[in-house]
Protein backbone atom coordinates (compact mmCIF):
# COMPACT_ATOMS: atom_id res chain seq x y z
CA UNK A 1 0.00 0.00 0.00
CA UNK A 2 1.46 3.02 -0.79
CA UNK A 3 1.62 6.61 1.26
CA UNK A 4 2.86 6.27 5.00
CA UNK A 5 6.07 8.18 4.36
CA UNK A 6 5.63 7.66 0.54
CA UNK A 7 4.20 9.89 -2.01
CA UNK A 8 0.49 9.75 -1.88
CA UNK A 9 -1.75 8.74 -4.58
CA UNK A 10 0.78 5.84 -6.07
CA UNK A 11 0.17 3.21 -5.02
CA UNK A 12 -1.91 0.22 -6.60
CA UNK A 13 -5.42 -0.90 -4.58
CA UNK A 14 -8.37 -3.60 -5.41
CA UNK A 15 -11.27 -1.26 -6.19
CA UNK A 16 -13.62 -1.12 -3.33
CA UNK A 17 -16.75 -2.37 -3.89
CA UNK A 18 -19.61 -0.03 -4.74
CA UNK A 19 -17.61 2.98 -4.74
CA UNK A 20 -17.73 5.02 -8.39
CA UNK A 21 -14.66 3.81 -10.25
CA UNK A 22 -14.05 1.28 -7.45
CA UNK A 23 -13.14 4.27 -5.35
CA UNK A 24 -9.41 4.70 -7.08
CA UNK A 25 -10.55 9.05 -7.67
CA UNK A 26 -11.77 9.20 -3.57
CA UNK A 27 -8.75 7.20 -2.66
CA UNK A 28 -6.18 9.36 -4.61
CA UNK A 29 -7.90 13.33 -3.87
CA UNK A 30 -7.99 12.33 -0.57
CA UNK A 31 -4.56 10.80 0.38
CA UNK A 32 -3.32 14.39 -1.75
CA UNK A 33 -6.05 16.35 0.56
CA UNK A 34 -5.25 14.47 3.86
CA UNK A 35 -0.84 15.95 3.02
CA UNK A 36 -1.70 19.53 2.19
CA UNK A 37 -2.98 22.22 -0.03
CA UNK A 38 -4.34 19.97 -2.92
CA UNK A 39 -6.71 21.58 -5.92
CA UNK A 40 -7.78 19.31 -8.97
CA UNK A 41 -8.01 20.83 -12.56
CA UNK A 42 -10.13 18.89 -15.27
CA UNK A 43 -9.26 19.35 -18.88
CA UNK A 44 -10.97 19.10 -21.97
CA UNK A 45 -10.70 21.93 -24.97
CA UNK A 46 -14.56 22.44 -25.21
CA UNK A 47 -14.23 23.88 -21.25
CA UNK A 48 -15.16 27.70 -21.67
CA UNK A 49 -12.58 28.62 -19.60
CA UNK A 50 -9.37 29.59 -20.51
CA UNK A 51 -6.66 28.09 -18.21
CA UNK A 52 -4.68 31.34 -18.68
CA UNK A 53 -1.31 30.60 -17.98
CA UNK A 54 0.09 33.04 -19.97
CA UNK A 55 -1.80 35.81 -18.25
CA UNK A 56 -1.68 34.54 -14.48
CA UNK A 57 1.25 35.36 -12.01
CA UNK A 58 3.92 33.68 -11.65
CA UNK A 59 4.01 31.62 -8.09
CA UNK A 60 6.95 34.09 -6.75
CA UNK A 61 4.20 37.19 -6.78
CA UNK A 62 1.36 35.51 -6.15
CA UNK A 63 -0.42 37.12 -2.94
CA UNK A 64 -3.72 37.24 -1.25
CA UNK A 65 -5.44 38.53 -3.74
CA UNK A 66 -5.23 35.40 -5.36
CA UNK A 67 -8.14 33.10 -4.40
CA UNK A 68 -7.67 29.98 -2.35
CA UNK A 69 -3.81 30.59 -1.52
CA UNK A 70 -2.55 29.45 1.22
CA UNK A 71 0.25 30.96 2.92
CA UNK A 72 3.27 29.78 1.77
CA UNK A 73 2.57 26.17 1.89
CA UNK A 74 3.12 23.83 -1.06
CA UNK A 75 0.14 23.01 -3.00
CA UNK A 76 -0.54 19.78 -4.79
CA UNK A 77 -2.45 20.08 -8.46
CA UNK A 78 -3.88 16.80 -9.46
CA UNK A 79 -4.55 16.83 -13.37
CA UNK A 80 -7.72 14.47 -15.04
CA UNK A 81 -7.93 14.64 -18.79
CA UNK A 82 -9.07 12.26 -21.37
CA UNK A 83 -6.14 10.45 -22.95
CA UNK A 84 -7.06 7.92 -25.70
CA UNK A 85 -10.45 9.24 -24.91
CA UNK A 86 -12.47 11.76 -23.42
CA UNK A 87 -13.40 11.33 -19.76
CA UNK A 88 -17.41 9.60 -19.32
CA UNK A 89 -19.41 11.27 -17.48
CA UNK A 90 -19.35 8.72 -14.39
CA UNK A 91 -15.69 9.38 -14.58
CA UNK A 92 -16.17 13.74 -14.32
CA UNK A 93 -18.99 12.84 -11.42
CA UNK A 94 -16.56 10.76 -9.69
CA UNK A 95 -13.65 13.41 -9.59
CA UNK A 96 -16.62 16.02 -8.32
CA UNK A 97 -17.36 13.97 -5.57
CA UNK A 98 -14.39 13.73 -4.14
CA UNK A 99 -13.37 17.28 -4.39
CA UNK A 100 -16.72 17.96 -2.70
CA UNK A 101 -15.98 14.67 -0.01
CA UNK A 102 -12.42 16.23 0.36
CA UNK A 103 -13.09 20.14 0.21
CA UNK A 104 -10.60 20.57 -2.82
CA UNK A 105 -11.48 23.23 -5.19
CA UNK A 106 -12.45 22.34 -9.30
CA UNK A 107 -11.08 24.02 -11.99
CA UNK A 108 -12.37 23.58 -15.15
CA UNK A 109 -10.54 24.45 -18.42
CA UNK A 110 -8.99 24.10 -21.36
CA UNK A 111 -5.65 25.32 -22.76
CA UNK A 112 -7.02 26.04 -26.03
CA UNK A 113 -10.18 24.96 -28.26
CA UNK A 114 -7.98 22.18 -30.57
CA UNK A 115 -7.78 18.88 -29.49
CA UNK A 116 -4.34 17.38 -29.15
CA UNK A 117 -2.41 14.38 -27.72
CA UNK A 118 -1.92 13.77 -24.59
CA UNK A 119 1.75 14.03 -24.36
CA UNK A 120 1.71 17.35 -25.88
CA UNK A 121 -1.03 19.12 -23.29
CA UNK A 122 1.59 17.18 -20.76
CA UNK A 123 4.38 19.02 -22.09
CA UNK A 124 3.05 22.35 -22.00
CA UNK A 125 1.90 21.50 -18.42
CA UNK A 126 5.12 20.79 -17.77
CA UNK A 127 7.01 23.46 -19.15
CA UNK A 128 4.23 26.18 -17.64
CA UNK A 129 5.52 24.41 -14.29
CA UNK A 130 9.26 25.18 -14.95
CA UNK A 131 8.16 28.86 -15.40
CA UNK A 132 5.85 28.90 -11.72
CA UNK A 133 2.96 29.92 -13.65
CA UNK A 134 0.90 26.73 -13.69
CA UNK A 135 -0.23 26.73 -10.13
CA UNK A 136 -1.25 30.45 -10.41
CA UNK A 137 -3.25 29.90 -13.45
CA UNK A 138 -5.05 26.98 -12.14
CA UNK A 139 -5.86 28.64 -8.27
CA UNK A 140 -7.18 31.80 -10.58
CA UNK A 141 -9.83 29.09 -11.93
CA UNK A 142 -10.39 26.69 -9.37
CA UNK A 143 -13.85 26.57 -7.31
CA UNK A 144 -15.15 24.94 -4.51
CA UNK A 145 -17.68 22.14 -5.57
CA UNK A 146 -21.01 22.62 -4.46
CA UNK A 147 -23.26 19.96 -3.05
CA UNK A 148 -25.80 20.27 -6.82
CA UNK A 149 -22.58 19.97 -9.54
CA UNK A 150 -22.91 17.05 -11.08
CA UNK A 151 -19.83 17.17 -12.99
CA UNK A 152 -21.18 17.51 -16.46
CA UNK A 153 -19.04 16.46 -19.44
CA UNK A 154 -18.35 19.44 -21.69
CA UNK A 155 -20.26 19.27 -25.08
CA UNK A 156 -17.92 17.81 -27.62
CA UNK A 157 -16.08 21.36 -29.23
CA UNK A 158 -16.79 21.51 -32.98
CA UNK A 159 -13.68 21.23 -35.25
CA UNK A 160 -13.18 24.17 -37.12
CA UNK A 161 -14.53 24.13 -40.79
CA UNK A 162 -11.89 24.19 -43.50
CA UNK A 163 -12.04 26.55 -46.21
CA UNK A 164 -10.73 26.09 -49.26
CA UNK A 165 -7.45 28.04 -50.25
CA UNK A 166 -8.23 30.63 -52.57
CA UNK A 167 -5.83 31.37 -55.61
CA UNK A 168 -3.43 29.45 -57.09
CA UNK A 169 -0.27 27.57 -55.54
Amino acid sequence: HGMPGGTPGISVSRPEAGKPLGGHIDRVVGEYARRGPTTVALLHEAYTMNLGVYTAPNESSVGSSTPLVDSGQERTVIFFLGAVRDMTQEENRAVYMACRLFHVPCAEAHLGQQAEFTSKIVDVLHGHHLFDRLVPSVLQCAHRVSAGEEGKVPERAQPPTRVSPKGTF
